[in-house]
C-alpha cells in the first residue's frame, strides 16, 4: 500500500522569481482540499480553516485511488490506478471540471509537478517514460526515459516530485515486480534540468549518469520541502522490516543525509512532515499494521509517540503556514481530519472533522507566494519594463515576465499590480515587498474578487513601483 501527500493552495496564485527557492509572504493559506475514499468510491472534501472550521463533503466525484495537488488556482486530483488521469477541477466555480486528460492506458500516474503553468511533469508507476505535459490545456509535450535507471525488470517505480532552483527531483523506487515488489536495491532519486529535461550527472567521477543513492530502500512518501528548502524522504525499505529512515537531500549541494530510521521510530514509515529546522512528524505502522503519529527530533534521531490507532488508520500528514498539524484519520468510528498545533503537540479538534468518505489525502491552497528561480545573466533595464505573456491567449493560468531595473526600488521596494478589465474596473489587486532588482515571472489563476473566475475578454495588468509603471496585455479563453 503506498502513502500519498502533499502541499496546495486557494483562489489566486501570484508567483514572483528570483532565485529557484521560496519564500513564505505571512499567512497565506485559507482552506484544505482532501481526498477521501471507501477504495469503493472517491469524493473531494473542502476545509476552511475558520475560525470556525467548516467541512463541505463530496464537492466533486474522484476516483477511488487519488492524490491532490494544488497549482494556480485549481485543484488537480491524480487519479491513480485503473484510472490513469488527471482531473483539474476549479473550486472558484463550484468544483466544476476544467479539463480532464490521460497520461496513457496502465500508466497509474503517481505524481504531478509544475516548472511553470504550461509545464508539469507526470510520474507513470508502470511505464519508464516521465511524462511531460502542457497542465493548461493537458497536451503532451514530451517524455523522459528513466530507464537506465530501472533494475532487472526494466520498470524503476518512480513516484514522487519536486521542482527547485530549476531542477526537477524524481524518486525511485527500484521494485523487483518478479519477486512481490521487494526493493531490488539501488534506490535513489534522478535529478534532471528543467531548462533542458536532462539527466544532472551527480557523480561525474563514476561512468554513466548517476542519480542520488538513497540510504534505504523504497522511498514512499512525498518530497516534502522543509523551512530551508531541503527536500525529506521517508524510504520504508521491507515492510516489517525496520530497515528504513527518513533522509533530507540538499537541492543545490545534491547530497544525502539520514534524519532518523525506523528502528528509532519504532515502525515502518507511511509519511513524513517537517515543522522547522529540528521538529519532523512521521506516520509508522507497527508489526500488527497499527498506525502512530510520532513527532522526532530531525537533528538528534529521536522520537515520541503522540497518538496511536487500533488499525492501519493514520494516512496523510501536512502542517500548514499557521503551524498546524493536519492528521487524515481513517478509524471506522469516527473517521475524519485530526489537527494539532505542531509546535505544543496540543490538539485543536475535539472530535474529528468529518469529510464524508474516510480521508485520505490533503492539498492546502495558497493564496500568495513569494518564489526566488534563477534566471538568465542579460543585464537589467533601469527601469519597469514587460517581457512577455505565456501563453497568451490563455485558459488558464498566465505568466508575465518582468524586469526590475535599481532605479525602480526607491526605499520600500514595494510593486503594486493591478489586473483591470476593458472598462476600468481593478478586479484584483495586491502590494508585494520587494528587496532587490531582478527579473520576475508573475503568475495569475484568472481568478477576481471574491473568487469567481474572469469570464472571456481583454484583461489589462499593471504593475507599479513608486519610479516606475508598466501593463500588459492578456486575452482570456473560457
Amino acid at each position: 500500500m503506498k502513502p500519498r501527500r502533499r502541499h496546495f493552495a486557494s483562489v489566486l496564485l501570484i508567483a514572483l522569481s528570483l532565485t529557484g527557492v521560496a519564500y513564505s509572504a505571512g499567512a497565506q493559506q485559507t482552506r484544505a482540499f482532501v481526498a477521501a475514499t471507501d477504495f469503493a468510491t472517491g469524493s473531494l472534501a473542502d476545509v476552511t480553516f475558520g475560525p470556525p472550521r467548516v467541512a463541505t463533503p463530496n464537492v466533486a466525484s474522484i476516483s477511488s485511488d487519488a492524490v491532490v495537488r494544488w497549482y494556480g488556482g485549481l485543484v488537480y486530483v491524480v487519479n491513480r490506478f485503473n484510472f490513469d488521469n488527471i482531473q483539474v477541477l476549479d473550486p472558484a466555480n463550484g468544483f466544476s471540471v476544467e479539463r480532464q486528460f490521460s497520461v496513457g492506458n496502465g500508466a497509474n500516474p503517481h505524481d504531478i509537478e509544475f516548472a511553470s503553468p504550461t509545464k508539469a511533469y507526470v510520474t507513470r508507476y508502470e511505464l519508464a517514460d516521465l511524462l511531460i505535459v502542457n497542465p493548461s490545456t493537458g497536451a503532451r509535450i514530451d517524455s523522459i526515459s528513466l530507464a537506465p535507471f530501472a533494475d532487472a525488470d526494466g520498470i524503476p517505480e518512480m513516484d514522487h516530485l519536486a521542482f527547485r532552483n530549476g531542477r526537477l527531483f524524481v524518486t525511485l523506487q527500484r521494485l523487483d515486480r518478479n519477486n512481490f515488489f521487494t526493493p531490488a536495491g539501488g534506490s535513489q532519486v534522478v535529478v534532471i534540468d528543467g531548462s533542458t529535461d536532462t539527466f544532472v550527472d551527480v557523480d561525474p567521477g563514476t561512468p554513466g549518469t548517476q542519480g542520488l543513492l538513497l540510504p534505504a530502500q523504497n522511498p514512499v512518501t512525498e518530497l516534502v520541502v522543509d523551512p530551508f528548502r531541503q527536500l525529506v524522504v521517508g524510504c520504508v525499505g521491507s515492510f516489517g522490516l525496520l530497515d528504513g529512515l527518513i533522509a533530507s537531500i540538499d537541492p543545490i549541494a545534491l547530497t544525502v543525509a539520514t534524519e532518523i530510521t525506523e528502528a528509532a521510530l519504532g515502525g515502518d514509515i507511511g509519511d513524513v512532515a517537517t515543522l522547522n529546522a529540528t521538529d519532523g512528524f512521521a506516520v509508522i505502522s507497527d508489526a500488527s499494521f497499527n498506525t502512530a503519529l510520532k513527532s522526532y527530533r530531525r537533528d538528534l534521531g529521536t522520537a515520541q509517540t503522540m497518538i496511536t490507532s487500533n488499525g492501519f488508520f493514520l494516512a496523510d500528514i501536512e502542517i500548514n503556514d499557521r503551524g498546524e498539524l493536519w492528521v487524515c484519520d481513517a478509524d471506522f468510528t469516527h473517521p475524519g481530519i485530526r489537527i494539532f498545533n505542531a509546535q505544543s503537540h496540543s490538539e485543536l479538534t475535539p472530535s474529528p472533522i468529518s469529510t464524508g468518505l474516510p480521508p485520505f489525502d490533503i492539498a492546502f491552497d495558497v493564496a500568495l507566494s513569494l518564489v526566488a528561480v534563477e534566471g538568465p545573466d542579460s543585464p537589467l533595464p533601469n527601469a519597469l519594463s514587460t517581457l512577455r505573456a505565456l501563453p497568451n491567449p490563455s485558459r488558464g493560468a498566465v505568466r508575465l515576465h518582468l524586469a526590475l531595473g535599481a532605479t525602480t526600488l526607491p526605499n520600500s521596494g514595494d510593486i503594486s499590480v493591478e489586473i483591470v478589465d476593458v472598462s476600468g474596473r481593478v478586479c484584483w489587486s495586491k502590494t508585494l515587498p520587494l528587496s532587490q532588482a531582478g527579473k520576475y515571472a508573475l503568475t495569475w489563476d484568472g481568478s477576481l474578487r471574491g473568487g469567481k473566475r474572469a469570464p472571456s475578454g481583454i484583461y489589462f495588468v499593471r504593475a507599479q513601483t513608486a519610479v516606475g509603471i508598466t501593463t500588459g496585455r492578456i486575452v482570456r479563453l473560457n
